[in-house]
Order: structure tokens, then sequence, then C-alpha cells
């Protein structure tokens, strides 16, 4: 029974709160987790919320809300790049204490030998909890993946040798007594403490599960007039951005100390391969650490980095303007080619758009040239909303993912019609679904047409995997985010069927 709860100090994990209840309230952490945790043999897990038990919900509810818990007190704002949709479902899911952090948020996967992960603590930090609680705790900002350094203090990190992975003691690390070797190593002013600043700028501002543009797209639309973009915006020379992203990191990595695996400091660890920057660009790759590193790189504010926003117009429609408006100043192509810094044939390229012929060879023939697209984009808006709930589903309808690519192959588009038609592309990006999200919701609509034909008790896990040829792992993924689509009930009767 929970009668007295420590009170929760600001950017605390939840799993230090825990631990120090454990240290005021029992001799055994195990005592303390029957209290709080769902099972008296689950391991407090040290970045996120465990699954409480009923009566310490009730109890953790009066001090604070599960939502606050959730986004103030756990390493949940880390994964703030993976997507507004599974964000708010991870979110949901998690208040609602069901699913498996694990798969509801973009981990990164790897064995942790690979990349080891320790519980980290400001010795400064620690001195003025000591002076103003009476005890020391565990911050959220300490425990940051890569981050080595104290930003208010400029003092660097030490580590505990806590390995922070599943496979750790199942014991309550209080803070207070592992926090001992108080020794400050300070940290000079330079490209190191910026950049830990940067990352600690963005990992506390508040996670936005708005409507918001994919990261990825977001840095690669960043890129456009620089050296690292071509004029027209058609192609991306990664090695030179490579190179130089890495020769501007590999200089802050030289001054930090290399000394056991325990201590914070190491070798780069960051961006290096052509193929890392390419899955951040297409959405693949969302690691928190990597997209901070690139942005501080190119300049993005954190608020910028945390409310991603696409320009109005790409790279390639800024370039054609800018044709457009030099040629009709009277300059030639080769003229303009040198203005603009690129080769002749690109200017030619630029001038395509707006000579080429309407699509249809009939159309064409009469004379017709391409449209207005500002004009073409509001009027496509009603097509698009509806070959996006067509394709969506409904009733009967077997439902499919909304894409870009599903939408364009519907309206008979060519391939880049899209980026022409910027609110029909927001129009279709709302849609956006994370695969266990779509899955979900295609074992629903199965669950329920099974349901026409037999009784529910006959219903079983086959009957749907020949219906969906869902493999049995995207099933239980989906299992999270079945309440989305459906009430408690149905959704538990659909987990059971494995």
């Amino acid at each position: 029974m929970i009668a007295y709860l420590p009170e929760l100090h600001e950017d605390e994990l939840v799993y230090s709160w825990f631990a120090r209840y454990f240290a005021h309230m029992y001799p055994s952490y195990t005592n303390a987790v029957e209290d709080l945790l769902e099972n008296r043999h689950m391991k407090a897990d040290v970045e996120f919320l465990n699954r409480l038990n009923a009566e310490a919900r009730n109890a953790i509810t009066k001090v604070a809300s599960l939502e606050e818990l959730i986004l103030h007190h756990t390493m949940f704002p880390y994964f703030r790049f993976g997507g507004t949709q599974r964000l708010s479902n991870a979110l949901h899911s998690m208040m609602m204490m069901k699913g498996n952090v694990y798969q509801l948020l973009p981990m990164s996967k790897g064995h942790p030998s690979m990349n080891p992960h320790y519980i980290k603590y400001c010795p400064v930090c620690a001195m003025e909890m000591r002076d103003s609680y009476g005890e020391a705790y565990w911050s959220r900002r300490a425990v940051m993946r890569n981050m080595d350094v104290c930003t208010r203090h400029k003092c660097r990190l030490r580590s505990t040798g806590i390995l922070i992975c599943g496979n750790r003691s199942p014991r309550l690390y209080v803070a207070e007594e592992q926090i001992c070797d108080m020794s400050m190593e300070p940290v000079e002013d330079g490209l190191e403490l910026q950049f830990c600043q940067y990352m600690e700028d963005v990992f506390l501002r508040p996670v936005c599960f708005g409507q918001s543009a994919p990261v990825g797209e977001f840095l690669k639309a960043r890129l456009g007039g620089t050296k690292y973009m071509s004029a027209r915006g058609m192609q991306l020379n990664t090695a030179l951005l490579l190179d130089d992203l890495m020769g501007f990191y590999v200089t802050q990595e030289q001054d930090i100390p290399k000394t056991d695996e325990k201590h914070t400091g190491g070798s780069y660890s960051g961006i290096t391969k052509i193929h890392h920057l390419l899955h951040i660009f297409s959405g693949q790759n969302t690691d928190f650490y990597w997209i901070c590193q690139l942005a501080f790189f190119l300049g993005i504010t954190p608020e910028e980095l945390v409310n991603p926003a696409l320009p109005e117009k790409t790279q390639t429609m800024v370039f054609a303007d800018r044709v457009a408006e030099l040629r009709a100043g009277g300059l030639g192509c080769y003229r303009i080619a040198r203005e603009l810094g690129c080769s002749a044939s690109t200017v030619r390229h630029a001038d395509q758009p707006k000579k080429k012929r309407i699509f249809d060879y009939s159309a064409a023939r009469s004379g017709k040239y391409a449209r207005d697209w500002g004009q073409y984009d509001i009027d496509m808006l009603p097509e698009v909303q509806k070959a996006v709930e067509q394709i969506y589903g409904y009733g009967d309808k077997r439902p499919k993912r909304v894409t870009e690519f599903a939408v364009i192959k519907y309206m008979g588009w060519p391939s880049k019609r899209l980026e022409y038609l910027p609110k029909c592309r927001e129009l279709v990006r709302g849609y956006y679904e994370e695969f266990p999200v779509y899955w979900a919701r295609e074992v629903v609509w199965c669950y329920f047409q099974l349901k026409k034909t037999k009784e529910e008790n006959d219903i079983l896990w086959r009957d749907i995997r020949d219906i969906t040829n869902l493999r049995k792992k995207n099933f239980t993924d989906s299992f999270p985010y079945l309440t989305l689509f459906t009430d408690e009930h149905t959704a538990d009767r659909i987990r059971s069927l494995v």
C-alpha cells in the first residue's frame, strides 16, 4: 500500500522517483516494485514508464498526470522525430498502459555492446541537489544518449557504470548511493559544448503532435541554395556533404579525452556513411543524435527543427521562376547559366515545364500548354480528397495505406506531379500512417468482415492471415493500435486469437 510518495523534482526520471521511494520506504527493492508495478517480477525501466498497478496509478496521478510523467519525466522526447502519428499513438498506448514501448517508438536496433549507454550524472548538479533537497536524483538531461557535457556547469558528465539495457540488474539504483565520484572535469567553450547545448534545447522543447512535415524532407529541403544541392534541385552531393559534416565534428572529437569504455567521452560515433544521410532524408532513420548533428551543421535553430515546415516552393520551382525572370529580362541561355552558376543544359531543362504541352496527346495536338499550377492545385483538391477516401477504404471496401505514390497512381498522374501541388500534397500527408497503425486498421476491418459469415468464437488467427496476408509478427505489432479503430472488448478479442 502506498502511503507516501517523495516529491517529484523538475526533469527527474520516473525511474529515479521510484528508486527514491524504495530508499525511503523499504529495505528490499522487490517490495517497492510490488507496490508500484503491475507485476512484482517486472524490471523498472530507466528511460520509460512501466505499467503501473491500479493502486499506484491512483496515487501517482494525484501528483502528476500520466501524460505529464511521460512527456516531462521519461526519455519520450528523445524519439520526437518518429512521426506525429506514431508519437500520438505511442503516447496514447503508454497512457493506457498497453503495448511495448520499444515497438511503439522508433528505437534503433543493435546490441548494447555496440554502443553502450550508461546512467550518468553531473557532480556539480548532484551537490546542488543535495543542498536543495537533501539527496541527489537522476536527471533526464544527463541520461540522454551521446550527451557528454553538463551545459549548465560546463563540465563533463561522470558515468556510474550502470548499463541501460534489458540485461542489467532488476534492482532500483538510488542516485544518492551511486554518486560517489565528485571530481569535476571542466569543458572549454567550443563546438562540443555548443552542440550539447543544441541537443538539450531540442530535447526540452514541447513535442509536436500536430501536422508537420517529415523531418527528413525538411532537412533535405534546407539543402536548397547550398553547394550540396544542384541549382535546379534535382541532385544531392551527399559525398561532399558527408566530408564536410565529418570534418566539422572530428575537430570537436579530437579534444575529448579517450579513457576507459565507461567514460562518457569517446571517438566520433555520428554519421559516417552516405547511406546514413540518405536514410535520414528518406525518413528511414529518425535517430535524434544524427538529426541534431545534421541540423546543427546546417545552422537550423532548435525551434525550426522541432516544428519542421516545408517551403512553399521547392528548389526546382524556385530555379524555374528565376530562369523565367531572367528570360523576361532579355538574357540568353548561356548568360543565365553564368548568372546562376549552372550549365546551359540545366537552364534549358528549367524552361521545359513552361513549354511542355499538356500530358495527353489529344490536348497537345490542339495546342494547349501547361496549366497555372496554383489554380490547378486548388481545382484538384476535391478530386484528391475523393481519391484519398477511396484508397483509405470504408464499409466493405478493403482499406489501403494512403501514400503519395498510391494517390498518384489512382489519379493517373506523372510521378512528380504532387511536387507542383503543395495543397494536394499536404492533404495526402495528413493521412500518413505508420505500418503498425495501418495493420491495426486492416485487422479490425477484416475481423468485422469475418463476423458477417462466422460466429465470433469460430474466428481464428489463420482466417485473418488468409485475407490480409499479414505475418504473425505484423499482426501482434498492430495490437497497441487496435483501440484506435474499435472498442476495447473487440480489441481484446482480436488479441486473444494468438
